[in-house]
């Protein structure tokens, strides 16, 4: 900027009918033009978005205006949308203006819809979908993409809505070589939150590029606020709860050493050319490996874009509201083809993820500091591209990436362990048996971490399970939705055997349902890779079905009654406020309160 300015600084508290907001005042000879933002929140809560405009010549000061913000403006038409307030020059050589406030900016509303677009001018470029919700109270989303912007801001309910809608827009980055999407997050006059999405104009997009930001009000204890707000959620049974779950939920790391270096040797596909393991791995592991191989110095973008199906770490995702964990405790598969067995991390196909050993102390310290708050953690084998001893020819190839019964005790104990000094009360570990019990017995127990081995014992929990790999592995989200609707159905027409706390009949926990709301598509794992290296990790075919699905499946579960006797998860990929918020509302429904 060639001028001085003074701008009244955030936070400022206006009284009166006419203040000045701003003022500024020429000091270089050359000529310029340019906008300053100011977001005003009035007394209501309500922001109104503006603009100071100010154009500098030889002179001096040549125009100056202040108005609604619009991005379409130019030093032509500097407030396409109206002027507001009032401006003064205070001196004769026009050297310095002022920027006042009037009374009438106080019922003056933000023009037309938040997103302000400009026309096209037809160069090379990427397209987006912006998708966002917003659901915590004086909060504020806003994306800039190029030269175009929009902002979601906090609207209360109308009468009849339960939750908001998302909202999405589509827009265009024109031109030039690299760009990003930047995002804030504003609440009240304080933004807490800022980042941006990189990525190339010039390079073809294969997909079109996501990006979503999801505001919603802290729900770390959420299951204490309920029985808080309501003292017969105690002798509500843990059943009862529906709850949000991570699908995938330990893989957000970056790209493992081990595996790296494994990669970069150039043995990767040595391996999976072995006869024994090339029977076992499926298509999809082959093309990868291949690709892997092409691109062995510099796998780790590519492995994140295709194995990783969540953004935040155990602590946060726990933070976040989330209670179900879909955790697949292995070996890594570049210890077991060389005979070793190291510890345990979480496992999509051979592409480890986070440590074992971090959930198992992250939910133990959790617990601790929320002492009303129950995790659910079913631990699978699904996936593993090793589940048995590989042997051929009579030896021993490899070995199974699934630990045993005993492998899991020690380090479940090693976690116990670690938190021992720390914690100010041992957490009770619940099987399939205290599924159905009165959640306030549960907490006199200090049980409230369920832990059910799927690896050993598949048929610990009776349930329906959405997911079935045809339907899923596809970018419709209408496969999606009728998969979940043939769910849903088959669930609802299942007897209820027994309306006590366990079924009588088969001594099982009384049956559930886990509805999986995340695509996993496998249209084509080599144009995947090459589209986050040469446009943007937004291109990932996970990232990008991740919005889209949002926008189809939570209406769906919305619509949705649930009345399964026995827990109902909702499972999605890259877990956040929204999913929670759902959950919280479905749990209020089946409890009837």
């Amino acid at each position: 900027m060639s001028w001085d300015n003074t701008v009244q600084p955030p936070g400022s508290v206006i009284s009166d009918s006419q203040v000045i907001i701003a003022s500024m005042r020429k000091v270089h000879l050359t000529d310029h033009f340019g906008w300053v933002y100011i977001d005003l929140l009035r007394p209501d809560e309500t922001h109104l978005h503006l603009q100071l405009f100010l154009h500098l010549a030889r002179s001096g000061i040549q125009a100056a205006s202040l108005g609604h913000v619009d991005l379409t403006s130019s030093v032509r038409d500097p407030m396409p949308s109206g002027e507001l307030g009032k401006v003064t020059f205070i001196d004769a050589n026009a050297q310095e203006v002022v920027y006042y406030l009037t009374s009438d900016l106080a019922t003056a509303k933000n023009i037309g819809h938040d997103a302000i677009v400009t026309k096209s001018r037809g160069l090379l470029g990427k397209k987006f979908e912006l998708s966002s919700f917003v659901s915590a109270e004086f909060t504020l989303v806003s994306f800039l993409v190029g030269d175009e912007a929009r902002e979601h801001e906090y609207v209360p309910l109308t009468e009849g809505q339960r939750i908001a809608p998302i909202l999405t827009t589509k827009h265009k980055i024109e031109g030039g070589s690299k760009h990003c999407v930047e995002v804030w997050g504003l609440h009240k006059e304080t933004q807490f939150f800022n980042g941006f999405v990189k990525f190339n104009a010039l390079e073809k997009a294969v997909i079109l590029l996501q990006v979503y930001a999801y505001l919603t009000p802290n729900r770390s204890n959420w299951i204490g606020d309920l029985i808080k707000g309501n003292p017969q959620w105690l002798q509500t049974p843990f059943s009862k709860l529906c709850l949000p779950g991570a699908h995938d939920s330990g893989m957000y790391i970056r790209l493992d050493p081990g595996l790296a270096t494994f990669i970069a040797s150039g043995k990767l596909g040595d391996v999976f050319g072995h006869e024994a393991i090339m029977a076992i791995a499926n298509p999809a592991a082959h093309i990868l490996i291949k690709v892997l191989e092409t691109f062995k110095y510099s796998p780790d973008s590519q492995l994140d874009n295709l194995a990783n199906t969540q953004k935040d770490p155990f602590p946060n995702q726990l933070l976040m509201g989330v209670r179900f964990f879909d955790v697949r405790p292995g070996y890594c598969f570049y210890d077991v083809i060389n005979l070793k067995k190291g510890e345990l991390h979480h496992q999509h196909s051979f592409v480890p993820g986070a440590a074992y050993l971090d959930f198992l102390t992250n939910v133990l310290d959790f617990l601790d500091a929320h002492p009303h708050e129950f995790v659910f953690a079913e631990i699978k084998k699904s996936g593993f591209l090793l589940s048995h001893d590989v042997i051929h020819e009579g030896k021993l190839v490899a070995y199974s990436m699934v630990p045993s019964v005993e492998e899991l005790a020690v380090v479940l104990e090693q976690a116990r362990s670690a938190v021992a000094n720390r914690a100010t009360k041992r957490i009770e570990i619940g099987t399939e048996k205290d599924l159905d019990r009165p959640m306030g017995q549960l907490i006199e127990e200090n049980r409230r971490f369920f832990m059910l081995d799927k690896m050993h014992e598949p048929d610990a929990w009776p349930k329906a399970d959405s997911y079935d790999g045809k339907a899923y592995g596809t970018q419709d989200p209408k496969s999606i939705i009728a998969q979940l609707e043939k769910t849903y159905d088959d669930s609802m027409s299942q007897p209820d055997v027994q309306p006590g706390l366990e079924d009588s009949v088969t001594g099982k926990p009384r049956r559930g349902a886990i509805y999986q709301l995340q695509a996993t598509p496998q249209v084509n794992i080599k144009e995947d890779i090459l589209t986050g290296l040469k446009a943007s990790d937004a291109g990932s075919l996970l990232v990008y079905m991740k919005p889209r699905m949002d926008r189809v499946t939570y209406p769906w579960v919305d619509s949705k009654a649930f009345k399964e006797p026995g827990n109902v998860i909702l499972l999605n990929d890259f877990v956040e406020g929204l999913l929670v918020e759902h959950a919280i509302m479905k749990s209020r429904d089946r409890a009837g309160f």
